[in-house]
């Protein structure tokens, strides 16, 4: 009698771009997983610890949405720097995002902040597998 063995996914970003499912020996599916994809996952959940896992020490998150709405653009500098941006964005209340499109190194997504709600693009700059730059616009 053959046993099943439940899903089990393994990630490291800063080691790989891949989740390996192992579902039954010998049967291994793999699906790729960008930067990006890993980043909203972490937005989803609220985790900022996780988010600024995925940048560099030196890294540049620049957000310039805020500026659709009169606002001046949100521009943070490292990695520290970014997780403290997130934890204080969630404990305000965080953002819903929502139709998410990934393409390579950019992203077309529907952020909802309070009651705002916007259509943003976002690009990012890889190095060394972690975002040295990301930058938001909103349309």
């Amino acid at each position: 009698m053959s046993r099943k063995t439940e899903p089990k996914s393994l990630f490291d970003h800063t080691q790989t771009h891949l989740i390996v499912c192992a579902v039954q020996w010998p049967m291994q599916e793999v699906t790729a997983v960008s930067i990006l994809g890993t980043y909203v996952e972490c937005l989803k959940a609220g985790d900022a610890a996780r988010i600024a896992a995925l940048f560099a020490e030196d890294a540049v998150f620049h957000d310039e949405a805020p500026a659709k709405m009169g606002f001046d653009p949100i521009i943070v500098r490292g990695q520290r720097n970014i997780e403290e941006f997130y934890s204080k964005t969630f404990k305000r209340g965080g953002m819903s995002v929502s139709n998410v499109g990934i393409n390579g190194n950019s992203m077309r997504y529907d952020v909802v902040v309070g009651k705002i709600s916007l259509l943003c693009l976002g690009v990012v700059t890889e190095e060394k597998g972690l975002i040295k730059e990301y930058r938001v616009i909103a349309v």
